[in-house]
């Protein structure tokens, strides 16, 4: 079973504007696009298959805004609307850096406010993933186990992972030992090369090995390209298996 894959368009196409790079992903042999909080309309009339709430001042190091409830709950609604008029069914909550308060109190406070988000969003996905902490700071999930955790304390049934194959690299974790063990909560799944983030292809991850994990697990979800390609996007894609 081959997967169906995305690009998110926030990370690839760059070379071209944002409204330009879903036709352009759609050309290359994509059956699906996916893209960070836009900062620009998003054009209609593609298969939408993961949007991100909004992450926050990013270059500033904000990873998400769920740690600031008032500016979050005022967000929800809008970021919901998007994705139902796109046709959206799956959103990313980034839940953010550790503030130095203690940590149940901020995994308890992050819970709570992703499952406003899930309750708002209903019957589309909220999905939360683990980030490496080497290029990102300190993310208050780092590992598949601790979003794993903190999936089922938010204990909303439309509340799954997100599995980012890179971060988890990036962090150590044993990928296909996580997979095994978290199967049942992962409904998307990133990939990019390890290390520099780059193509498959660019880096020491056996994607041959991944997607053949994935089809014995019997994951029939998308797998996102969120990589920087290490050239040109048209050039970075001869991974692709549709190509």
């Amino acid at each position: 079973m081959t997967p169906r894959f995305a690009a998110n368009v926030s990370m690839l196409f760059t070379e071209l504007p944002f409204a330009e790079r879903f036709d352009a992903a759609v050309a290359a042999g994509f059956e699906g696009v996916e893209f960070h909080w836009p900062a620009e309309p998003v054009p209609s009339g593609f298969e939408v298959v993961l949007m991100n709430f909004d992450g926050g001042d990013v270059a500033a190091g904000e990873r998400g805004i769920v740690n600031d409830p008032a500016r979050w709950r005022a967000h929800v609604p809008e970021a919901v609307s998007l994705a139902r008029r796109l046709g959206c069914q799956r959103m990313n909550a980034l839940v953010g850096l550790d503030d130095g308060r203690p940590r149940a109190r901020q995994l308890a406070g992050a819970a709570a406010e992703v499952a406003f988000a899930a309750r708002a969003a209903a019957p589309i996905t909220v999905l939360v993933e683990a980030i490496n902490t080497l290029d990102h700071g300190p993310y208050l999930l780092s590992d598949t186990a601790q979003a794993a955790a903190f999936v089922r304390a938010v204990g909303e049934p439309n509340v799954a992972l997100q599995y980012d194959v890179f971060h988890m690299t990036r962090m150590g974790e044993d990928v296909e030992a996580a997979l095994r063990a978290h199967r049942d909560l992962v409904a998307h799944v990133q990939i990019a090369d390890h290390p520099g983030r780059g193509e498959p292809g660019s880096g020491s991850i056996d994607f041959e090995a991944l997607f053949a994990l994935l089809d014995e697990l019997g994951y029939d979800g998308w797998v996102s390209a969120e990589y920087r390609p290490t050239g040109r996007t048209e050039e970075s894609l001869g991974w692709l298996p549709t190509r």
